[in-house]
């Protein structure tokens, strides 16, 4: 059944959308942005499956009339965090559309072992993508030996004879400088677009030693940089298995005054590679690391969460807690608000699998 405005309430007052979001991100305190757990809003939102239908009609941005994708590197990790905040989140009036964060080795994980998956993209289509990730699930998923290292094998080995993913000036201002920001500026009709180049502008002018921009010139090159970003996660999984080591990754959200790269104690973890990128303007984290063969990832998963909430961290920050992470007491009592009988996805964030929870 297809829903109207007539199936609006028009009385209800209940936002759907994060009433003031731009304050609140451009508001560099030691909370936090966003993460799983948190209590903010309605009961539905990160219900993390205890709602069994979830139909809104409710606000969103309009299509931008302009947009611009620029990669900002830069030398070092400081400078990086201050385009964040002389430029991005400046002003809650003058956000970009995107902006993100990629590490070094990050960049060299996805050129090295990240080519294949872009150029599959590129021949079926985004929208074709998820059937393909399926069959590649369910043919690792059989009862044979080593079959789940096959593709990824595959991958490895037809890397270096894929092109590489994006334009050849890009590509060597990636390997130039170690500190990457994908920024998509875009313009609504108020000035934004202006506004947003020329407080980059005044940042390229203030440091040119430590940090330069290349301007995406037409769609194609916008699109070779997206598909770069995608390919983030997928290019770890191939450079392990290429490796013949193990892989973890995780998501965390750091306080929004957080201006630094989290260190974690990578030789007593085994830690051989750490891919790390960013949904830099909320200070949510994606670490991608490849791990020695002989280490228990289970155990340095543990400790590596307990560093991160010692740090003042919070997990999981997008990719819900499943049933690894243990969700707080106050997030399990809203879920038992939602769903209090537990029909819904028992078990979520370590909670109780019983019917009615006991």
């Amino acid at each position: 059944e297809e829903l109207s405005f007539k199936d609006m309430d028009s009385k209800s007052s209940k936002a759907a959308s994060w009433p003031k979001y731009p304050e609140h991100l451009t508001k560099l305190d030691g909370n936090l942005s966003r993460y799983n757990a948190d209590l903010a809003g309605e009961d539905c939102n990160r219900s993390e499956g205890k709602v069994f239908i979830l139909a809104t009609i409710h606000d969103t941005f309009p299509m931008p009339q302009k947009s611009k994708m620029v990669w900002v590197s830069c030398k070092d990790f400081a400078t990086a965090n201050l385009v964040k905040r002389k430029v991005a989140l400046a002003s809650p009036k003058y956000l970009p559309k995107q902006f993100e964060y990629i590490a070094r080795d990050q960049f060299d994980c996805i050129d090295q072992a990240g080519r294949g998956i872009i150029k599959l993209i590129e021949i079926v289509g985004m929208s074709n993508l998820g059937a393909l990730w399926n069959f590649k699930l369910k043919f690792e998923s059989l009862p044979l030996p080593f079959v789940n290292i096959i593709a990824d094998k595959f991958l490895w080995y037809l890397n270096p004879l894929i092109p590489e993913s994006l334009p050849k000036p890009l590509m060597e201002q990636g390997r130039k400088f170690d500190h990457h920001l994908i920024v998509e500026m875009t313009e609504f009709g108020n000035g934004e677009l202006k506004h947003l180049e020329e407080q980059l502008q005044k940042q390229l002018d203030a440091d040119p030693d430590d940090m330069t921009c290349y301007v995406c010139q037409n769609a194609f090159e916008h699109s070779r940089v997206m598909l770069f970003r995608f390919a983030v996660q997928p290019s770890i999984q191939t450079m392990t298995v290429g490796k013949g080591q193990q892989g973890i990754i995780i998501d965390y959200a750091m306080p929004k005054n957080f201006d630094r790269i989290l260190e974690l104690p990578e030789k007593d973890m085994g830690i051989e590679m750490r891919c790390l990128c960013s949904h830099f303007g909320c200070n949510v984290f994606h670490e991608s690391l490849m791990i020695s063969k002989d280490v228990d990832v289970k155990k340095a998963k543990k400790q590596i969460k307990k560093f991160i909430e010692e740090a003042g961290g919070k997990l999981p920050a997008e990719h819900g807690h499943g049933t690894e992470y243990e969700a707080p007491i106050s997030t399990q009592e809203r879920w038992k608000k939602m769903d209090p009988t537990n029909s819904m996805n028992p078990g979520v964030g370590q909670s109780s699998c019983l019917k009615g929870y006991s």
